[in-house]
Formats: C-alpha cells, sequence, structure tokens
C-alpha cells in the first residue's frame, strides 16, 4: 500500500494488492495522514474464488492422472465462469444452490461438482480466508444406481461368431477377462506371459494417454483361460512382432476405445442381432458367468476384475447370481467356447 497526493487530496495506491487506486477525499494534512494510515494499516484485501480455484487445480494436477485432471479443469472453468471475480467469503450456500439448480447436467455430473466446489471452499478454509465451507451444506442430487445388463451367454457367443479379425480377439479378451475398455486400450505384450498364462494389468489408456489403473487394486494379475489362450495367440500373429501393445489400428496404439464403440461395437452388435448395450457391459458378463458357474470364490473373482473387497460384487451382480462353490481350475466357457474360439482365428 502507497499513500500519496494529487492535488492536494489524498490517495492510496493499492495495485500492489491486486486493486487499483482510489480517492480518500481528504486533503493532505497530518491528522489526515493518519487518519489513513490507521485505516488501512490492517488492509488485506478479499481474494477472490478464481484464487482459490487455481490453487486447487495445482493440487488436483498432482494428485490424479491427466484424464481425471481433464474432468476437474473443465468443471472448474466452468464454476469459474460464474463465481471466479466474486470474493469468495461473499458466497453463500444459496447462490451456490440456485446456480447448479439451473445446470443442465444429470445428477452423476452435478455430484461432481459438488465435489470441486467443496474442494475450492476448503482451499479458502485452510488460508483462513473464511471458518466455513458453504459447499458441504449443498444437498447432493440422488442417484439412480444404474442397472447392470450383462449379455447372456447365447449373445455372447453370437457377437464373438459375428466379430471380424483383430476386433474378434478384442471381444474375446474383454468377455473372458473383465477387464475394463481403457485396460484393453493400454494392454502391452510385455504384459502377457504365455508361459505362465497370465496377463498383468498395469495401466489404462484414455484420449491417446496412459496412465495408473482406476484403484491400486486394479493392478493386478489375471489367468489366461483357456478359451482365451488362441484369440491371444492369433493377436499376437497380427501385433506381437512389434513388441508394442497389443490392440493396434491403421498402425497406431488405440487412444481409448470409445470410438470403436461407434466404428467396431456397434456394427457387431447390429450383425449379430444383439440389442444395443456399452462394450463396458463384456466385464459385467465375465463377472456374471464367473459367479454363476459355482466354481469361483467371491474374493477371487474381485480379485481378477479389480475389487479390493468382494462387497462391489455382492452389491452390484447379487440379483443375477444363481450359485457359488469353490473349484479354481475351471473354465466356465467350456468346450464350445474353446472350439469356437479355435474356429475364429
Amino acid at each position: 500500500m502507497r499513500i500519496y497526493t494529487r492535488n492536494g487530496t489524498l490517495y492510496v495506491d493499492l495495485r500492489a494488492e491486486g486493486l487499483g487506486r482510489t480517492s480518500t477525499g481528504l486533503k493532505d494534512t497530518p491528522y489526515n495522514r493518519r487518519i489513513v494510515e490507521s485505516e488501512y494499516a490492517d488492509y488485506r484485501p478479499a481474494k477472490d474464488f478464481g484464487y482459490f480455484a487455481r490453487m486447487y487445480l495445482r493440487n488436483k494436477e498432482i494428485e490424479v492422472k491427466p484424464s481425471s485432471f481433464q474432468k476437474y479443469a473443465r468443471i472448474v472453468s466452468s464454476v469459474c465462469a460464474k463465481f471466479g471475480d466474486m470474493p469468495i467469503g461473499d458466497i453463500k450456500v444459496s447462490n451456490l444452490s440456485k446456480w447448479l439448480d439451473s445446470l443442465d447436467v444429470s445428477p452423476k455430473t452435478e455430484r461432481d461438482y459438488h465435489t470441486v466446489l467443496r474442494g475450492i471452499f476448503q482451499e479458502a478454509v485452510y488460508d483462513d480466508e473464511i471458518t466455513d465451507n458453504p459447499a458441504k451444506k449443498l444437498r447432493k442430487p440422488k442417484l439412480k444406481k444404474p442397472e447392470i445388463e450383462p449379455f447372456t451367454p447365447s449373445e455372447m457367443e453370437r457377437i464373438i461368431a459375428t466379430a471380424d479379425g483383430w476386433f474378434k480377439n478384442l471381444v474375446m479378451l474383454g468377455f473372458y477377462t473383465g477387464m475394463r475398455t481403457g485396460e484393453i486400450a493400454g494392454l502391452k505384450w510385455d504384459d502377457i506371459d504365455f508361459n505362465a498364462k497370465t496377463i498383468h494389468v498395469r495401466r489404462t489408456r484414455r484420449k491417446g494417454m496412459n496412465g495408473d489403473t482406476k484403484t491400486d487394486g486394479s493392478r493386478r494379475i489375471i489367468p489366461i483361460l483357456p478359451s482365451l489362450e488362441p484369440a491371444l495367440r492369433n493377436q499376437y500373429g497380427l501385433t506381437g512382432l512389434r513388441n508394442g501393445y497389443v490392440f493396434m489400428k491403421d498402425g497406431k496404439p488405440l487412444p481409448d476405445t470409445l470410438r470403436l464403440n461407434e466404428s467396431e461395437w456397434k456394427s457387431t452388435l447390429r450383425r449379430a442381432g444383439v440389442p444395443y448395450r456399452r462394450m463396458y457391459n463384456m466385464r459385467h458378463t465375465f463377472i456374471v458367468t464367473m459367479l454363476n458357474s459355482g466354481h469361483y470364490p467371491v474374493m477371487t473373482i474381485a480379485k481378477w476384475v479389480g475389487h479390493t473387497s468382494p462387497q462391489m460384487i455382492f452389491n452390484c451382480y447379487a440379483k443375477h447370481v444363481k450359485s457359488e462353490l469353490i473349484n479354481a481350475d475351471f473354465d466356465p466357457f467350456g468346450d464350445d467356447f474353446g472350439t469356437l474360439l479355435a474356429q475364429s482365428g
């Protein structure tokens, strides 16, 4: 802060604090100078919402993988367009609630906004700019639990029989391992051990970038079932000598599987006469098939698909489960699927 005179009037220069210059309206006298100095002695300009939003985003860039950071950055940009220039202490719960109600987004996306808002205001709490986090008082929208729709054994067989070439091999991998679609896109030949008959899941791939798996438990080892091995060996003949990614298109690694959903997956389902469901539903199908085989403990299945506990399995798939027995050396897809795979190469 700097006090100066212009035409006999006292001015205060606050540009160093991020503000401008302002007239006090007082004549330049020793007494008035003492008044101005006293009033501004403890002056600390209020920091705006955007200041803490940038702080929040810098921390997130360190904490999360690039694909997640992009989501946070989009939300922060949207929130700052509304509140960025406002002093953060002036923003009330009612301001946030009214704005969130105006958004045309799904309940899940709105919850993401809640998470970001809570994080930004918490940065201001840590910095002693505010004492209370208004975003914590927002009412969260209720989420409708998504319906799990696995493919039936007949539908799975028709999809595999209809798919062509390398995409057939990818589909088999999805149905017979329960790998997430991003994990499939990020799979490399170094991750596959034909001698030990295992697949190491080490990364995920989205929008052309590799990232860490969803959770620490997602880094895992999956057995190569007998029904799957012919497909992997077939794929090795297509891309194995390049010693890179397992699945490639037009000579390049798959950026992710989102484009395949349009270019390959939907077409395959139409030709197979199977109602549309996402590629991700191959994962659901694997889990339900394993559970209904009655030969694998739930904890084993949970580890294979990257869950740290069986609770998620019970919560999501209970209504699809018919039985649960234990036998760790059983291929639930059976000889018919093995024959189908061998013929499909």
